[in-house]
């Protein structure tokens, strides 16, 4: 058996919305030396960050140049890339028009200029690709990208579409700001997303910063959605963990949300989360070179160890099956943090959403729990859904305050249900039986208590990656259930086993009813 391993050294955080600058420039030291060998998307960034450090000597512009056959091929992703590359493209311009000359090769220049000019934009444009485009991320990244370079170059001839650039900076400021009024309006169709709210912010930042001034609303709204974003970073996470259901997420994020694509943004926002290279440094490395300055209030909102708050939000109008919007809770505690969408598309097969999570936090740590009915039998086949990524049917999620129920109905090629309860983790774990063939697992983190309750039981995995780590139920339909406390609330956390594994569960037909001891 092989494992992908990942050692991480947690970098401190310069504590205080003040120390804005400093973490900064930490976050671009952080990207300037990563030592990412691969031919990917991700490469432009390490190259971004040196530039901004003006270590113009140390910029690797055959790195620059293999992003540029990167997009040319136009490979998926290219509209990640092309992010970076324009970014550095106009601060060219601007060093030239400044008098200080450009710090880059002619030939890297030109190869730029000519990847740009050639590029697709958008579906309406002639050329193969297997670039995908219609996801809420992309539409915007092609819709930047085409502005942006249009902006850059409004006289020249577009190779690819024929068209001279002033056509395509209208069209991408005709879709960007399209995008960004459904933004205010109908919120996010990938909802709290730890993949690809990171992605959204990168070219968020390009509109906010190269917006001409005569162009000061697009750049207004650009920052409104971006404050809009931020705050969703710092009121619905927990340790600067976003631990929340999920429009769309992945399965090493899920698992490991401590060092998903959120975790260096919400250091650099706010000293919390984690410095770690994610899945690149597209949003730090973007916000660490950005005019964008966050509000004060959203760096007291994360900080904030003593509130408990009770959100209900709606988000989103198209995913996939047709118009159906997300409504979804997430209750923040100082110890506890709990989230589900509600009764949301249930029974459906869906790739790739994150449907509830319990996270459990002290100083030393923060430990998530999550659930998932997968396809396949164990991870890295490549499949959606994961073993712990989107479902292969949607279970119906209840959640009220500190209470979550999950329902499953398997289908076809459901086998199973299971929890992600990583016993080494916790500071304490208890199993303790209940009524008929169902079992409730208990554990701590510090003063945050959960017990999980599986209608069926459950069976503690025995093999492959999660032996140890995993609660699996194979019934045919199964309810779960989650409830949360803490030392504040309940005191000692035997009086919060024995007054959970007290309470009546009762499972009448279809029915299940339990009479929480605290609700």
């Amino acid at each position: 058996m092989v494992f992908d391993l990942r050692k991480v050294t947690p970098t401190p955080a310069p504590r205080g919305y003040d120390r804005y600058a400093d973490r900064a420039h930490a976050v671009l030291e952080h990207f300037a030396v990563t030592k990412d060998a691969s031919r990917s998307h991700g490469m432009i960034w390490r190259e971004v960050a040196r530039y901004a450090l003006g270590r113009y000597e140390e910029v690797d512009e055959q790195r620059i140049g293999w992003v540029c056959e990167f997009i040319a091929a136009r490979k998926d992703c290219a509209d990640f890339a092309i992010q970076g590359v324009l970014r550095l493209m106009y601060w060219e311009r601007d060093a030239e028009v400044s008098g200080k000359g450009r710090r880059l090769s002619p030939g890297l220049t030109a190869l730029m200029k000519q990847t740009v000019l050639g590029f697709k934009y958008w579906v309406d444009e002639p050329g193969d690709t297997v670039m995908f485009m219609g996801s809420e991320n992309h539409r915007l990244l092609f819709h930047v990208a085409e502005w942006l370079a249009g902006q850059l170059f409004p006289l020249e001839e577009f190779s690819n579409s024929l068209q001279r650039g002033l056509y395509h900076a209208t069209k991408g400021r005709t879709y960007i700001t399209e995008w960004l009024r459904q933004r205010g309006r109908f919120g996010f169709d990938e909802w709290h997303s730890n993949s690809y709210f990171p992605i959204d912010i990168a070219p968020l930042l390009n509109v906010y910063d190269f917006a001409i001034n005569e162009d000061h609303k697009l750049r207004q709204m650009a920052g409104a959605v971006l404050d809009y974003v931020h705050f969703i970073l710092a009121a619905d996470t927990l340790r600067g963990v976003l631990g929340t259901t999920h429009g769309r997420s992945y399965g090493v994020y899920v698992k490991y949300p401590e060092m998903d694509g959120t975790a260096a943004t919400t250091w650099l926002l706010y000293g919390t989360g984690a410095l770690v290279h994610g899945p690149s440094g597209m949003s730090p490395v973007s916000l660490a070179t950005s005019k964008y300055v966050v509000p004060e209030i959203l760096y007291k909102i994360a900080h904030d160890r003593e509130a408990v708050v009770e959100s209900r939000q709606r988000q989103g109008v198209l995913h996939t099956g047709g118009l159906r919007h997300a409504n979804f809770v997430v209750y923040r505690t100082p110890e506890y943090l709990v989230s589900a969408v509600q009764d949301h598309r249930k029974g459906e097969y869906e790739s790739s959403t994150h449907v509830a999570q319990v996270t459990l936090a002290s100083d030393e740590r923060v430990v998530p729990i999550i659930w998932s009915c997968p396809e396949p039998i164990g991870e890295g086949s490549g499949l959606r859904p994961d073993y712990w990524s989107g479902h292969t049917v949607l279970p119906r999620a209840i959640q009220h305050r500190s209470v979550l129920a999950l329902t499953w109905r398997l289908g076809e090629y459901a086998w199973m249900s299971h929890c992600l309860f990583e016993q080494a983790r916790f500071d304490e774990v208890r199993f303790v039986d209940g009524p008929g063939k169902s079992r409730w697992a208990f554990g701590r983190v510090g003063e945050a208590y959960v017990g999980v309750w599986s209608q069926h039981g459950f069976e503690v995995g025995e093999g492959g990656q999660f032996a140890g780590r995993e609660l699996q139920c194979g019934a045919p339909e199964n309810t779960w259930i989650a409830e949360c406390g803490r030392a504040a609330e309940w005191g000692s956390f035997e009086a919060f086993v024995a007054a959970v594994s007290g309470a009546r569960v009762a499972v009448e037909g279809e029915v299940v009813t339990y009479e929480s001891p605290s609700i």
